[in-house]
């Protein structure tokens, strides 16, 4: 029998958590997609075993193999016996260092990240978990595992309260980008290309006439808070009544059940596809290689700024005008990389108190592979660092065997996590 010995938090790990990831990626870096420090060392404030945890992404796990023998001769022990886990490979340095190699789109790497987050952001289920490891380490245990096994249902539950935490206002900040640079448009804008948009509670509802696609005009935010009822659905409809828009409902899981499919079904809604609903915390992107440089937009550069991104997504050039409240803005900051003189790419952050929103990511052709959006991403990041911004909210479209999306891996190697993937019902007229 043993007893547990949780310490007081020690900004050191930190530190050696850094210089450990350093060692890590000058022997591994051109097989790993990113790197993340986990476990409660890795929460300020939380009180710990002094064991460093560390959770090492992979694209698959069968580049474990190409991993294995390096990380064996940094002094690390493979124990197979300890790959509880599917896809999963565990490594230790007795007494100071985990290493967990997964997939980054795994449950594993998910889930840890996703529980951190939490106790990071929620000083109050901190507190508790504090207070439970606490309670926890005067009893006797037989070894590590059933330490670990009595923290289960707390962390389970924690988990489930971060997961709907985190969709709500990531939801949130999404819509409340898309409603801001609709509604802030000139009374010009709104005419020329048939702006609409509403908001009830936390359901938004946008549509313009110039570009028909549902990425641009769809509701947000139903079965957010309350069930979708044949009473919304009929608002929805009535609402791009008169409009020539392919319009769409986006559905987050827990919003969708069988009843509820059922209801759209029969009111002409059909699920298209899905989005990657990903997010991230604002800790700083490396390893970002690109010959290109970053200006911020201003009025000088509103014009290229806007019809780079309207050109590039096939849309009306008249809707530049959406961009117009935007910039400037003390909600939006828009950047672009360059070469010398040419513009290359652009991306635009939104700002919602501690969470963002990135969007507007556009490539042209001759600069593509040069490393635009990765530079733009980690621009953008640390912009909404220096604001106290904590969370940043993206969607990409999920990869799938019939669309392959390279930007869905690119966003996992920026660090990125998949929180779900929410559905596209598209409305199909009679």
């Amino acid at each position: 029998m043993m007893k547990v010995t949780i310490h007081p938090y020690n900004p050191e790990w930190k530190r050696l958590y850094e210089d450990e990831k350093v060692k890590i990626f000058n022997v591994c870096g051109n097989v790993i997609q990113h790197i993340g420090h986990i476990g409660s060392t890795s929460v300020p404030g939380l009180g710990a075993k002094p064991i460093i945890d560390i959770m090492t992404g992979l694209k698959v796990i069968e580049d474990s193999s190409l991993i294995i023998p390096k990380l064996q001769k940094l002094g690390y022990n493979y124990q197979p016996d300890q790959d509880f886990f599917p896809n999963h490979k565990y490594f230790s340095i007795k007494g100071k260092y985990h290493i967990h190699l997964v997939e980054t789109n795994s449950e594993f790497w998910k889930r840890h990240l996703l529980f951190r987050d939490y106790l990071r952001y929620n000083n109050y289920v901190r507190e508790e978990y504090y207070k439970l490891k606490m309670e926890l380490s005067k009893c006797e245990w037989k070894d590590g595992n059933e330490f670990a096994d009595a923290k289960t249902d707390f962390i389970r539950k924690t988990e489930s309260e971060a997961y709907r935490w985190f969709t709500q206002k990531t939801e949130e900040t999404e819509a409340n980008a898309y409603y801001d640079m609709y509604s802030s448009s000139s009374e010009s804008t709104k005419k020329n290309c048939g702006l609409k948009f509403m908001k009830e509670g936390h359901i938004h509802f946008i549509n313009t006439d110039l570009y028909p696609r549902f990425g641009w005009n769809h509701v947000t935010g139903a079965g957010l808070y309350e069930e979708i009822d044949e009473i919304l659905v009929k608002k929805i409809i009535d609402f791009y009544t008169g409009s020539n828009s392919i319009f769409s409902i986006q559905l987050v899981p827990e919003a969708l059940n069988s009843e509820t499919e059922q209801l759209l079904n029969r009111n002409n809604f059909q699920l298209k596809n899905y989005w990657v609903r990903l997010y991230r915390d604002t800790s700083e992107i490396e390893n970002v290689k690109s010959s290109l440089g970053i200006k911020e937009i201003n009025e000088n550069f509103y014009d290229e700024f806007t019809s780079t991104i309207t050109g590039i997504f096939g849309m009306d050039a008249r809707l530049k005008g959406l961009f117009e409240g935007t910039l400037p803005s003390d909600k939006w900051i828009h950047y672009a990389a360059f070469e010398g003189d040419q513009l290359a790419g652009t991306g635009s952050v939104y700002l919602d108190g501690d969470f963002a929103y990135i969007g507007n990511a556009a490539t042209k052709p001759e600069y593509r592979n040069r490393g635009s959006q990765g530079l733009l991403l980690k621009t953008r990041i640390e912009a909404t660092r220096l604001t106290g911004c904590r969370f940043i909210a993206a969607g990409v479209w999920a990869d799938t065997p019939e669309y392959r999306n390279p930007s869905y891996h690119n966003m996992l190697r920026y660090g990125f996590r998949e929180l779900y993937r929410r559905a596209n019902f598209v409305y199909t007229k009679d």
